[in-house]
């Protein structure tokens, strides 16, 4: 069973509306999902952003932080930018900056961004040899455009992540997001964290 997020879970029976569909399917789309460590790989042609591979990469949360940077230093440029953003929102875009500093800037937030189910961040770059993204999607499974798939078969077989026939993710089950947001703790709220990045960036722009 793949390792959630805090701030994500799958609902309880008592969450799903009465007269859902859901409510009397819960049990069995969860017995049967295969929600675990794997990742999915399509062959793509986009002429526009010129990328040739698009996974999906379910991976236990403790090691998403980790998994991200030696994607992000593996398939991204130096000078690139940042994704961010809200459940349900549209995403904001960081000015063009050096990788390192959306590194550091990030990182004041790890917590939240990888455990708050109400956050969303990526890094992308193109330059003329083509496209790669990598973004961590709210339910904190990983997205990647690339037009590299050598380096992020390398990543995943260093992780130990396989490709894994009908992957589940947790957003295709009855899921809850769950923000983790403790003032007293100095937690923000996930509103909060998105205004502080998008501050940090202009500054640095």
């Amino acid at each position: 069973m793949l390792r959630l997020a805090q701030g994500v879970r799958i609902a309880m029976a008592s969450e799903i509306p009465l007269g859902n569909n859901l409510k009397n399917c819960r049990d069995i789309k969860i017995e049967s999902a295969s929600l675990c460590e794997g990742f999915y790989e399509k062959l793509v042609r986009n002429d526009v952003f010129e990328f040739t591979h698009y996974y999906e990469v379910n991976i236990d949360n403790d090691k998403l932080w980790n998994f991200f940077w030696k994607l992000a230093d593996s398939i991204i440029e130096k000078n690139t930018y940042c994704i961010y953003g809200l459940k349900d929102e549209e995403y904001k875009f960081s000015p063009i900056v050096k990788k390192e500093k959306i590194q550091r800037i990030l990182a004041e937030y790890q917590y939240s961004l990888v455990g708050d189910g109400y956050l969303a961040f990526g890094i992308a770059s193109q330059n003329d040899k083509g496209f790669n993204e990598v973004l961590v999607e709210t339910f904190k499974y990983i997205k990647i455009w690339t037009n590299n798939p050598t380096n992020v078969r390398t990543i995943l077989t260093d992780f130990d992540i396989p490709e894994t026939p009908n992957l589940t993710f947790v957003d295709e089950l009855p899921c809850v997001s769950v923000s983790l947001a403790n003032p007293a703790k100095g937690i923000e709220h996930a509103n909060e964290v998105v205004h502080n990045l998008e501050q940090a960036f202009n500054f640095t722009e």
